[in-house]
């Protein structure tokens, strides 16, 4: 039995008590260090990771996450697009399963609408995350990029009219994903499918290369018509389904 000296009977029960409270504050610590793990939204734990991610469910939030901060960008709800989206830095769209589309028209020449979405001036873009663009059909093309922008397209269905990715200005990858269009050129049918901006890119100032994806009605081995090639060296073309005149690029 511990034996206490009457003298120190006062600074015992002190430092007893003392020891008691940091116990049960030590344990309300571990309890809400606990919580906080489990309650804690993903855009934190991405923080952790040194990205932030802003999950959005409406037109608004979209637009406003685009042109904020945060390095990923995730849907969390099909959006209907209502004006074309001008991405100006650097980040990633992951559709996460989603769908964007426009149930209004948005083509327009005199605002340099073209599609549902482009990389423009500074834009480094990159779309991902096994969604889907749709554009409203007989109105504009999927994606874009203009002003110097890059893009960079993996794991998305893109569905245009005329054309479903174009480089009027700036640099563009396809590593992965399935293209297609409703609305057919009336001179050249499929063969716009996936498209540069003839004068730029004589000048060099647009560049669209193709390292993956299926492509419906389109050969991308096939040269452009002052001889640009869209698959870089070491890659191929391979016809996977002839009703469709459907090919699949693929390393070689």
């Amino acid at each position: 039995m511990l034996k206490i000296n009457l003298k120190n009977k006062k600074s015992f029960l002190k430092n007893l008590k003392g020891e008691l409270e940091m116990k049960k504050l030590i344990k309300k610590g571990i309890v809400f260090a606990l919580a906080l793990f489990i309650l804690t939204p993903v855009s934190i734990l991405f923080a952790a990771c040194g990205e932030t991610i802003s999950k959005v469910s409406t037109f608004d939030e979209l637009v406003q996450a685009l042109g904020g901060t945060s390095d990923i960008v995730q849907l969390t709800n099909d959006i209907d697009v209502t004006s074309e989206i001008f991405v100006n830095r650097k980040v990633t769209l992951d559709l996460n399963g989603k769908t964007l589309s426009n149930s209004k028209d948005l083509w327009n020449l005199k605002t340099n609408q073209f599609s549902l979405i482009g990389s423009g001036e500074n834009g480094d873009l990159t779309i991902t995350g096994n969604g889907r663009i749709v554009a409203k059909k007989d109105d504009c093309y999927g994606v874009d990029a203009r002003d110097g922008g890059k893009l960079v397209i993996e794991n998305t269905e893109i569905i245009g009219n005329v054309t479903a990715v174009y480089s009027y200005e700036g640099d563009v990858e396809i590593r992965s994903g399935t293209f297609s269009i409703e609305q057919l050129s009336e001179n050249f049918g499929h063969k716009l499918l996936i498209n540069l901006y003839d004068q730029n890119r004589d000048a060099g100032k647009t560049t669209l290369k193709v390292y993956g994806g299926t492509y419906v009605g389109f050969d991308p081995a096939n040269p452009m018509e002052n001889g640009y090639k869209l698959l870089p060296e070491g890659y191929t073309s391979t016809l996977v389904d002839e009703a469709t005149n459907t090919y699949k690029v693929t390393m070689s």
